[in-house]
């Protein structure tokens, strides 16, 4: 309840303790001359200090107006009051008008109070024992009695009397009570107070100051201290703080969370101010006082082996730190930092998955793009393809006396097939088609490869094979494998040229979860087949590393690369639903991952047919865009015996077909056709005779099911160019089978 503290209003209390003072002096000289005056001093005596008596009452009023003026003035409550032989506090002798309107009391009620009324004006019974002991004789008998009264409140009083024994004793003091006002309300104050002797007896003065207002902005503070220090340990955000020297006073939760660290101790040991976090930049700018923010990678395993501080963390960590200058004190002293510190690992995580989407993305849009032009050229290829075919299969029959006529017009229908098949690669590509595979084998085929690899590459390049797997079954064809494979063992040998090294392919088991992740995203849960294409050139710089499956895009000098293998091998691996990745390093070399779905199916041994080229004498209506294919498919369908009627505009051949739908048994349309395409000749033929069987050929399949061409009599769909012997046998096969 008490203490010590010194009063702000020093100054204003020491003028109101002077006036005081002389106004206590000049009321004790008066009264010892009139008391000598009736004790009978001599009348001269009394008429030499007349004159002087009133010329000190007339400064003793000026003093004392003057004292009134500054008690008035001041903001603090001003009391006076005696002391009692007793210790007690006598009435109050003065108060200022501020103490009057702080305690909601007139003054001439004040002026009959004690101090110790003010203090404990919630008890009357107090208050009352209080009038009494200052009224009776203040013997020591007379006070013990009343001490002892069941209505006086013993500890009160006796705290009383130590208060005024100290100031008595000791010439001033402070305290902190609390007054109640006239209304019942309490009121905080701290008490300056100074004992003034005189033979009277000894005065006080108090100079009371109103504590509530104080009190209120302390509360405040405390309550936006333990605010701050809420909100700094339960921030989302690390935060530590750190004073003038960069020296660690608080850490939150969060902070010791995102480093690791168990406790405030060992974080102090985190050089956070040092290069180990932040970038020159930054640096550079705190060594100007400024704020800064910057994105940093901390690795903690870098961390735990140069033994910098303890971390539960592994790996690496993206963190946003706000690194803010608190600025100067009033002695221009820096006031320290607040550090904070995110987490944005993964963040920065799903960025790099979204980019490396988008990516992808762009990556399909250009394959999809270049695709639908790939597959316009391998259609017209095709066209342009399939006469060569034809009539190179019937010279070959007229030639079969002259053996050297034969062997070239082997190797024309050899050039013809080979381009086909290079046709149906672009096609794949283009997603086009999807040519339909069968149970093979990997080991013969990569077997085959390498054989032919190490026939061709320099002999400073040293193949490896390492065939982990005998279960190396997949559904694709042959000739799709075989270009996977070469054209990943010529770039891997390409890379390596001049300075020698490693090609080693690799196949083993993999087996996909339910959540596949790294270069196995994307691929369903199952069993596959992993090969490997590994070399120990140069690697792949990043920016060519993005781009290495675009169509057309190369490195090799002009001449020696088109840019569009990988693109190819990307796209056929797609179809066979699998996926390609690729791991490089520069100067460390580079690898192809490729995973295949395996099947538990046996492989399947191609057959080579030597049956005769069936044939028949029925009527067939032909009709192609291409008149060069129109004429040579008439002569090659009269060579089997049939009776071809042959047209190249689609209109003339349904109009001919009105005319006369029993005339004909089968009907051969091209699916690309200027006025009416393949399928829709066959609608409008299906409408007229259900039971006619359809075959269509084309060079550019797109998506129309099977399922549906079929619903309008469509049997076949022969992909051009087509050999005699397959059109033969799809006309046999067309012709024979029963409508459904």
């Amino acid at each position: 309840m008490w203490n010590s503290t010194i009063s702000s209003s020093l100054i204003l209390f020491l003028f109101s303790a002077l006036g005081a003072a002389l106004l206590a002096s000049l009321i004790a000289r008066r009264r010892a001359i009139k008391s000598r005056a009736e004790a009978g001093v001599l009348q001269m005596d009394l008429d030499r200090t007349r004159g002087h008596t009133d010329d000190l009452e007339r400064r003793a009023a000026e003093q004392e107006q003057w004292a009134r003026l500054l008690m008035n003035r001041t903001h603090d409550m001003v009391l006076v009051f005696s002391v009692s032989p007793t210790g007690m506090p006598g009435p109050f002798l003065d108060v200022n008008d501020t103490a009057c309107e702080i305690l909601r009391y007139p003054r001439e009620r004040i002026l009959a109070m004690t101090i110790f009324d003010i203090e404990h004006a919630e008890s009357p019974s107090a208050v009352r024992a209080y009038a009494r002991l200052h009224d009776t004789d203040s013997t020591v008998r007379g006070l013990a009695a009343l001490t002892n009264s069941d209505e006086f409140e013993s500890e009160n009083v006796i705290d009383m009397r130590r208060r005024m024994k100290r100031v008595l004793e000791e010439g001033e003091a402070a305290f902190e009570v609390t007054f109640v006002t006239g209304d019942g309300q309490s009121l905080p104050v701290e008490i300056q107070a100074r004992h003034f002797p005189r033979p009277s007896g000894p005065l006080i003065l108090l100079s009371v100051t109103d504590l509530t207002k104080h009190r209120e902005t302390l509360q405040a503070l405390s309550e936006s201290v333990r605010f701050s220090r809420d909100f700094l340990a339960h921030s989302a955000v690390g935060a530590a703080i750190y004073d003038g020297e960069r020296a660690l006073t608080n850490v939150n939760r969060n902070a010791l969370r995102i480093f690791g660290i168990p406790d405030q101790q060992e974080f102090a040991r985190v050089k956070i101010f040092d290069a180990m976090l932040v970038p020159p930049e930054a640096r550079e700018a705190l060594s100007r006082g400024e704020s800064v923010r910057f994105e940093t990678i901390l690795d903690f395993d870098a961390v735990r082996h140069d033994g910098l501080f303890l971390s539960t963390r592994t790996g690496r960590a993206h963190l946003d730190v706000l690194m803010n200058n608190l600025g100067l004190d009033k002695r221009y002293e820096s006031k320290g930092y607040l550090v904070q510190v995110q987490d944005i690992t993964q963040r920065r995580e799903i960025e790099m998955e979204l980019k490396h989407r988008e990516t992808q993305l762009r990556q399909a849009q250009k394959l999809q793009a270049i695709g639908t032009l790939a597959g316009g050229v391998a259609h017209d290829f095709n066209n342009l393809l399939t006469p060569v075919l034809g009539y190179a299969e019937m010279a070959l029959e007229l030639c079969k006396m002259d053996e050297t006529a034969s062997e070239y017009l082997r190797e024309v229908i050899r050039a013809s097939l080979r381009a086909k098949d290079l046709a149906n690669q672009i096609l794949t590509f283009s997603r086009q088609v999807e040519p339909e595979g069968k149970p093979i084998r990997l080991i013969p085929i990569i077997k085959e490869v390498i054989n032919l690899q190490q026939g061709s590459v320099s002999k400073d390049i040293r193949i490896i094979r390492a065939l982990k797997t005998e279960r190396d079954v997949v559904i694709a064809q042959p000739s799709q494998i075989h270009q996977v494979l070469m054209n990943l063992c010529t770039n891997a040998a390409y890379a390596m040229r001049g300075r020698g090294g490693e090609l080693e392919v690799t196949v083993a088991d993999l087996q996909v979860g339910a959540r596949p992740r790294g270069r196995m995203a994307g691929l369903a849960p199952g069993r596959y087949l992993h090969i490997a294409v590994r070399d120990t050139g140069p690697g792949i710089p990043p920016e060519v590393a993005d781009r290495i499956f675009e169509p057309f895009f190369t490195t090799k000098p002009r001449g020696e690369g088109t840019g569009m293998g990988l693109a190819v091998v990307h796209g056929i691996v797609s179809s066979l639903k699998g996926s390609i990745t690729l791991e490089t390093e520069l100067e460390q070399g580079t690898t192809f991952h490729v995973m295949l779905p395996a099947e538990d199916i046996g492989a399947e041994t191609a057959v080579e047919n030597t049956d005769e080229i069936p044939g028949g004498t029925e009527c067939i209506l032909f009709v192609d865009g291409e008149v060069d294919i129109v004429q040579m498919q008439q002569r090659m369908l009269a060579s089997l015996g049939y009776r071809p009627v042959v047209t190249h505009r689609s209109s003339d051949a349904l109009r001919l077909y009105q005319k006369d739908p029993r005339r004909y048994n089968l009907v051969i349309a091209d699916q690309v056709m200027p006025e009416m395409s393949g399928i829709d000749l066959s609608r409008q033929i299906h409408a007229i005779r259900k039971e006619q069987p359809i075959i269509i050929c084309s060079g550019f399949i797109d998506t129309l099911p099977m399922e549906q061409a079929r619903a309008f009599g469509v049997r076949e769909i022969l992909r051009k160019p087509v050999s005699k012997r397959e059109l033969a046998l799809a006309i046999r096969h067309a012709l024979d089978t029963p409508s459904e």
